[in-house]
């Protein structure tokens, strides 16, 4: 159970471990202030910070729920 395809799309475990771990990366740099929005969604946003939060905490979310699926057992597709 190291691959899930979703969508056509094949995710491993260490690419989706990876994901994670980049984007908590991501998360800290931006509180710490290392990084800053523009770099995480661009220019044009009224509230950057926020949207950059919340598009950080989405793309966690969305790669923890894969990894959540994979390793349940009743996901049939699971390779």
């Amino acid at each position: 159970m190291n691959e899930i395809n979703v969508y056509g799309t094949t995710y491993s475990r260490e690419y989706i471990e990876s994901q994670v771990e980049g984007y908590k990366k991501m998360r800290a740099d931006l509180a710490n202030g290392t990084i800053t929005p523009r770099r995480v969604v661009g220019t044009g946003y009224k509230n950057s910070r926020m949207v950059a939060e919340v598009w950080i905490g989405e793309n966690i979310a969305r790669y923890e729920t894969l990894k959540a699926v994979m390793d349940s057992a009743l996901t049939p597709s699971v390779k």
